[in-house]
């Protein structure tokens, strides 16, 4: 639990407009809460409770966040989408006032809501107020409509590329955060014939100034320091810590993910007619602060088409970093998605 001495919670409404491939929607959304360092957010609160509650750790560090924020997303043919968004936000720091654990370790402590990372000395901010607003457009270069029965359906075809920017303003109302953030993603899926499918995803960003920032601002990555696997292969790293590596400069960040027809237990009819799957995962990441992150991992999915068990190796610039055997499940259980 974190201190707090006012209620929370938050709304939504949204009106969706337009018809067929030209479909947009428009939401406006507000509140009190807690948020994530990663709005991405990294681990879901279930999954730290269980891992804070039987082994001591509260990887998940949030901050209060009282916000409004209003949002567009407009389809603007087959091939193309683009986003906008604008929100104003208070944020405050939090800190921790439990202790409760079912299982007490005598070396280990809950640690604080300050996350650790290499590029600064301390996270802490008290409070700031930020005004950003968000762009995007989206490119599927080969996707396609059709129309059936006064009925258009669209076919999203690989590869996809996004454009993001995104702007803190200072000087509205009392926001200080000011810096601007570039970036561009790309997603392409293969099938490589009776080797697999052959699965990419990879994003670049630069922040074009970082004038005045805090700690949430900055680019962070989808880490996973639990022994949950993570429910979708490329969205993020296996072994890498929560916070450590976000970065407010240039990064580069790279999910590849091979699924395997014939490798090691695929190839016996029977495992293969009961759902058994093989994949091979390599992840990479480099920053000013980090060169070479890389994890390589091996993964047996559909065991008794219920469960997972990931193995992965982690290296920093060629050394040995890390290593760690996951397991999971098929539904969003136990997952840190």
């Amino acid at each position: 639990a974190v201190s707090r001495d006012k209620g929370f919670g938050k709304v939504n409404t949204g009106y969706t407009f337009g018809q067929g491939l030209k479909q947009g929607k428009v939401s406006l959304s507000g509140g009190s809460y807690y948020s994530q360092f990663n709005s991405e957010e990294a681990i879901l609160p279930f999954t730290n409770s269980i891992t804070s509650l039987m082994a001591q750790n509260n990887f998940m560090k949030v901050y209060d966040r009282d916000f409004i924020e209003v949002n567009w997303r407009q389809s603007i043919s087959s091939k193309w989408k683009v986003r906008a968004s604008a929100d104003y936000s208070i944020r405050t720091e939090t800190r921790y006032t439990t202790g409760q654990v079912w299982f007490n370790h005598d070396n280990r402590d809950y640690t604080s809501n300050q996350p650790d990372n290499i590029e600064l000395e301390t996270t802490a901010f008290g409070q700031s107020d930020a005004f950003k607003v968000n762009l995007s457009a989206t490119w599927l270069p080969f996707a396609y409509a059709y129309k059936r029965d006064d009925q258009y359906y669209r076919v999203d075809k690989q590869p996809t590329f996004s454009l993001k920017y995104e702007k803190a303003i200072p000087g509205v109302a009392d926001a200080t955060m000011d810096y601007d953030r570039l970036s561009l993603e790309a997603k392409y899926s293969m099938t490589l014939g009776l080797l697999g499918t052959l699965n990419l995803r990879t994003e670049g960003g630069k922040f074009l100034t970082n004038d005045r920032m805090d700690f949430m601002d900055y680019a962070h990555f989808m880490g996973n320091q639990t022994i949950f696997t993570r429910l979708e292969q490329l969205k993020g790293y296996a072994l890498a810590p929560y916070h450590l590596f976000s970065t407010n400069e240039e990064y580069l960040s790279t999910y590849v993910n091979l699924e395997l027809r014939r490798f090691v237990f695929s190839p016996f009819a029977t495992l293969r007619l009961a759902g058994l799957t093989e994949n091979i995962n390599v992840n990479h990441l480099i920053t000013p602060s980090v060169n070479n992150y890389t994890e390589v991992g091996y993964s047996l999915s559909n065991i008794f088409r219920l469960f997972r068990i990931d193995v992965t190796g982690a290296f920093i610039d060629g050394k040995y970093e890390d290593f760690r055997v996951q397991v999971g499940i098929t539904s969003n259980l136990f997952s840190v998605d």
